[in-house]
């Protein structure tokens, strides 16, 4: 690699700043399009990659504006623009993008520290000086068997970016870009080399399933059809909230009140708080609710004792069948001792959310997505266990999770018609 050729010369730095360098191009013949040793190079035009050679450190930066000093502009011919004895004097400005060492141009610095010096001379950059700090972007010292994929040519110089997929995903990683630039082709693009090139699982969350046919070695499933669900149980409590909707002073201490008493009958498995489920006149259990009017909380309190790192977590592992009667059984004198009779105030104040927890639970799109209500969902198969089937499973590399069934309204989800 030979950065500072005199073959690829361009012209003169004249102007130093915080933001861009200006240089003066001695010559317009100089900005034309020119071989070298068999490489098409674009000379001086917009959107091209430059060196700047310094003393001890070169800087690669980018040309993003060009123009003619103020007295030559009127001048201006196709003929005498395109002379080899022209006597035009471009000005260029470019943006500096990293620094590298003149006795090791492969090792690039990111960061800005030094600044070129007035008169020193730029050069054309050449597609393997580019394409050697395309690859070694994000490659750490210790990373060993690197992965490099071909995802494509620069549009300024003829650069292929073979990109090292470990800088991509070891990391966050956006694709930006207007409409129609390219950004579901690069993401294609990406999962496509991903598979090719090595050996990780990929899951793609595809919003409008556009995707779902573009490889064979793909899985593809879609929710809000009914077929896969999402269960409930795998939500976190704020996730349940943004449901619900519980208003923070009169709702949200019930609502967290009946995900308690929930969470321990479930796992009351040896019948400890069997005084507290509602029976029949027959004395059987008509369901595991903990209806606490008027009942000691002796029992109660020593089995949440005993198992508060079990009750105490942040998921909704309970019955959500059982969840608007639980919220209205909470209503009741909080006394020490022997919890008090119903409180019919604190019933009305949270009808409201009664009432959203029985329309969630009887809405058949939200079961398609969520499973809230069992018999709705007997037949449905888990997402979760689809996701882990598929890390587990050597056959196929990308798994298309395909949403564009499941709709957000007004803060709200439901499924399309399908």
């Amino acid at each position: 690699m030979h950065p500072f050729d005199h073959t690829k010369f361009l012209g003169y730095v004249c102007e130093v700043t915080p933001q861009y360098v200006r240089v003066q191009v001695p010559t317009a013949k100089l900005l034309h399009t020119f071989y070298n040793n068999g490489q098409l190079y674009y000379g001086g035009t917009v959107g091209c990659f430059v060196v700047i050679e310094g003393v001890e450190y070169g800087f690669l930066g980018r040309l993003f504006e060009l123009n003619l000093p103020q007295g030559e502009k009127t001048e201006i011919t196709d003929q005498k623009i395109h002379m080899d004895d022209t006597d035009f004097h471009p000005i260029a400005r470019i943006e500096l993008l990293a620094l590298f060492s003149v006795y090791h141009p492969n090792t690039i610095t990111k960061t800005i520290s030094r600044y070129p010096a007035i008169g020193a001379k730029v050069y054309s950059c050449s597609d393997e000086q580019i394409g050697a700090y395309i690859s070694n972007f994000g490659i750490k010292p210790t990373d060993t068997d690197v992965p490099f994929a071909p995802i494509g040519k620069l549009t300024s110089n003829n650069a292929i970016c073979n990109i090292s997929l470990n800088s991509l995903f070891g990391r966050h990683c956006a694709v930006l870009g207007t409409t129609g630039g390219g950004k579901s082709w690069t993401v294609a693009k990406l999962l496509e080399l991903t598979s090719t090139y090595t050996n990780n699982k990929c899951i793609l969350i595809d919003a409008t399933g556009e995707y779902s046919s573009i490889s064979d070695d793909m899985t593809s499933i879609e929710l809000g059809t009914g077929e896969y669900i999402f269960g409930y149980q795998k939500l976190t409590i704020d996730e349940l909230y943004y449901l619900l909707h519980p208003s923070s002073k009169t709702q949200v201490p019930k609502l967290m009140e009946a995900i308690r008493s929930l969470k321990m009958a479930k796992i009351d498995t040896d019948g400890a708080l069997s005084e507290y489920y509602p029976k029949d006149n027959d004395g059987q259990v008509i369901s595991k609710n903990i209806c606490k009017c008027q009942k000691p909380r002796r029992n109660f309190d020593v089995f949440r004792y005993r198992n508060t790192a079990r009750i105490e977590t942040n998921t909704c592992d309970f019955d959500f069948e059982l969840l608007a009667q639980q919220i209205t059984y909470e209503c009741v004198w909080d006394n020490p001792g022997v919890w008090g009779n119903r409180v019919e105030n604190d019933v009305s104040n949270c009808v409201s959310l009664i009432s959203r927890v029985n329309n969630i639970m009887s809405t058949g799109e939200y079961n398609q997505i969520f499973g809230f209500k069992k018999a709705t969902t007997l037949h449905c198969k888990d997402l979760s266990e689809e996701i882990i089937n598929h890390i587990n499973n050597d056959k196929k590399s990308i798994l298309s999770v395909i949403v564009h069934n499941v709709i957000v309204e007004n803060g709200y989800f439901h499924t399309a018609k399908v």
